[in-house]
């Protein structure tokens, strides 16, 4: 008769049973302890610089050692100056702080202008692509375009979207930070970052 684990005497005779050990857990503690670092660096490391390679449109080294500590002065518009890369047209024709308030915050909407003037192809723009800066160097992502997270933009056509931002009463010194659609630059060359002054 077989004796359950929880036993450490023979039930039949009384002699003490050997010690059962379980060797699987140590087996499988390092590379448990290996899987969670890869994957702690491939998150934190690679996944990041994959991303910073595809945003600045360069080769991966040339991404992660190309990082200066003066940034590059983004070209300025102001309202209803169009911003143009490629076939992509996009001007910020009207802005409208909020009356509203709540929790010293109110909300702020942008209205663009976007042309399309390329016959072919649709450009999406995504409301991440577009983001509020203050004078206090604060960020603030919008809500949506058009109530979506995506505007296309079809082919030969002019469309007008509202972005929506809840910023605090005192953000001022406003500015609309864009990244043109990687489809829109020129082979080689990185996405074009502009700036409206609001």
């Amino acid at each position: 008769m077989d004796n359950p684990a929880i036993y450490d005497r023979c039930l039949n005779c009384g002699t003490p049973l050997p010690e059962i050990t379980h060797p699987g857990m140590d087996r499988y503690l390092l590379p448990a302890i290996i899987v969670v670092m890869v994957v702690l660096v491939t998150g934190f490391l690679i996944i990041p610089a994959l991303h910073i390679s595809m945003a600045s449109g360069r080769d991966l080294s040339t991404a992660i050692n190309g990082v200066s500590a003066t940034p590059t002065p983004v070209p300025e518009y102001q309202i209803n100056q169009p911003a143009r890369v490629g076939d992509l047209q996009v001007t910020v024709t009207d802005t409208r702080p909020g009356v509203n308030q709540f929790n010293d915050k109110r909300f702020y909407t942008v209205t663009l202008s976007v042309q399309n003037f390329n016959s072919n192809d649709t450009y999406t723009l995504s409301a991440t692509d577009f983001t509020l800066a203050d004078a206090r160097e604060n960020y603030y992502s919008s809500l949506g375009i058009q109530s979506k997270p995506s505007y296309d933009v079809l082919p030969g056509t002019t469309g007008v979207v509202d972005l929506v931002y809840i910023v605090p009463l005192s953000a001022d010194k406003l500015r609309l930070l864009y990244t043109f659609p990687a489809s829109t630059a020129a082979p080689g060359q990185s996405q074009t970052e502009v700036a409206f002054v609001l």
